[in-house]
């Protein structure tokens, strides 16, 4: 009677964790908070120019609106104030704008594609990003019969915006059918090429990474099921990772593989490339919760079997979302820095912000960037400034609220740490931007929308009749799992009651 009054209470113990602690070990920066807390403050993105300016966007809820936040900062401690880049009012309910960064050195602007049921590209002059009216919106980049979710983008040697986007393609056996599509636009071109199909079967995808290596090859990998999905920003379980690759600039592509053979189930892709010109992918591995990697010596023809991280573990046995990413990026020496949610021993009970280092032929000890009790870390993303400053954000769930975004207390949070690797000395930028400021959360002002001069020619399966009010969002699958787990909370409650009870009667 004992052990079972012992397990029980255990149980009850880790499901009503202690609000959250941060910590960090190495070099890392105490995490600061770069925006206020509020209702689905999520999924920031980074960026880093050669000027040492260190940018970032992340989605923000503030009812009536949706909104695009932006700030930044010189040296990594004192930020200006965020601003509402892009505001727009919610005429459906509230979406995630999931907003994607990528600086043009050629041409000094700083692009930015977001999500509104639609995905929209902007861009503005890199002095002038804080500047609302500054955001030049010149397409709408997805099929707008259907929903879409995802885009990610990079630049190649020549300055030409390779991007991927996901949305829905469905047909008559996949009513929710995500699929990843590619276009690609020239420097100072506004028109982007027609979309291609890149996934090509009804498998589902979600989270896609673009990555281009040192000779201008375009790698693709993302998260695809059998059981379809794309929609909540998430596919159905089990999940599995999916690559391709252009080696002709994205004319055509190969015939996409399975990675993670002999893994149940695997999601949380992140790509890179070392000094040996080897790649690497990383990902979480399920029912396990563990960490793999694969290596491909030839630009991703073929790839090693998957082996695990050693000294780290994933952090989907505390908090079970499937709504996360991994992030990798390489500094100036080659060294590829993986940064990721998980543990650093099989029993951990707590959720830590890891970071790996991968020198081209094993794994460093884990560093702790923050470690919580209570809270949620959640999408890492990793840039390197300098050639050796690492520059990490990440969103956080209050412990009150993890599954409920609606009323959250959500923040955004930055660390960084800098390598020994080869200093890159930043250029003078030609106009200072706004001197710093301490951070303040601006009164949200919906800002007037240009409306896009281009858009896709719509490819739809015959027989298919589209869903008009279908509308797929984040917060619908949260509240969903959380739902699901208020019955194991009451029955652990009415255990202990029981176990007292016979305890006081006997």
């Amino acid at each position: 009677m004992k052990a079972i009054v012992i397990i029980v209470c255990c149980a009850l113990l880790m499901s009503l964790a202690t609000f959250g602690v941060k910590a960090q070990e190495g070099n890392w920066s105490d995490p600061v908070a770069l925006s206020g807390t509020g209702p689905s403050v999520w999924f920031p993105s980074i960026e880093a120019d050669v000027y040492g300016v260190i940018h970032v966007a992340w989605a923000e809820n503030n009812a009536p609106i949706d909104s695009v936040m932006y700030t930044n900062t010189n040296d990594g401690t004192t930020w200006n104030t965020p601003n509402d880049i892009i505001a727009i009012p919610q005429t459906r309910g509230s979406e995630a704008t999931r907003p994607d960064l990528l600086y043009n050195r050629s041409s000094e602007l700083l692009h930015l594609t977001y999500h509104y049921y639609d995905i929209y590209a902007a861009e503005a002059d890199i002095t002038q990003v804080f500047d609302p009216n500054q955001w030049s919106q010149y397409a709408l980049i997805n099929d707008p019969t259907q929903n879409a979710y995802y885009a990610v983008s990079e630049l190649d040697g020549n300055f030409t915006q390779h991007l991927l986007a996901t949305w829905n393609r469905p047909d008559p056996t996949c009513g929710v059918c995500y699929h990843v599509f590619y276009r690609q636009r020239s420097i100072g071109e506004k028109r982007w090429s027609d979309p291609v199909d890149i996934s090509q079967e009804n498998t589902g995808a979600a989270k896609p990474v673009l990555f281009i290596d040192d000779q201008d090859y375009l790698h693709a990998i993302w998260e695809a099921s059998d059981q379809g999905g794309g929609a909540y920003g998430r596919v159905e379980r089990p999940s599995y990772i999916v690559y391709t690759r252009s080696t002709d600039g994205g004319t055509t592509w190969s015939e996409p593989i399975n990675l993670g053979t002999g893994v149940d189930e695997s999601r949380n892709p992140a790509i890179s490339q070392d000094a040996n010109g080897q790649l690497i992918v990383a990902w979480l591995g399920l029912p396990d919760d563990e960490v793999f990697y694969q290596i491909s010596t030839d630009g991703g023809e073929t790839w090693s079997e998957p082996d695990t991280i050693p000294g780290v573990f994933g952090g989907f046995t505390i908090f079970a979302t499937t709504l996360d990413i991994y992030s990798m990026a390489s500094d100036s020496d080659g060294n590829v820095h993986l940064v990721f949610v998980g543990r650093t021993s099989a029993g951990g009970r707590y959720l830590e912000l890891i970071h790996v280092v991968w020198n081209g032929s094993e794994w460093s000890n884990p560093e702790i960037i923050a470690s919580y009790s209570g809270d949620a870390p959640e999408w890492p993303q990793l840039e390197v400034s300098n050639g050796n400053i690492l520059n990490v954000v990440w969103f956080l769930r209050d412990e009150a609220n993890n599954w409920d975004p609606d009323h959250g207390n959500y923040s955004i949070w930055y660390s960084r740490a800098v390598t020994s690797s080869t200093q890159i000395e930043p250029e003078q930028l030609p106009t200072p931007i706004p001197t710093a400021t301490e951070i303040a959360v601006p009164e949200m002002t919906a800002t007037s929308q240009i409306i896009p001069t281009y858009t896709v020619v719509s490819t739809i399966p015959s027989g298919y009749i589209p869903g008009k009010d279908a509308v797929y969002k984040e917060t619908d699958y949260l509240k969903i799992v959380g739902m699901t787990l208020l019955p194991v909370l009451a029955f652990v409650v009415l255990v202990v009651i029981v176990v007292l009870y016979r305890k006081r009667k006997f």
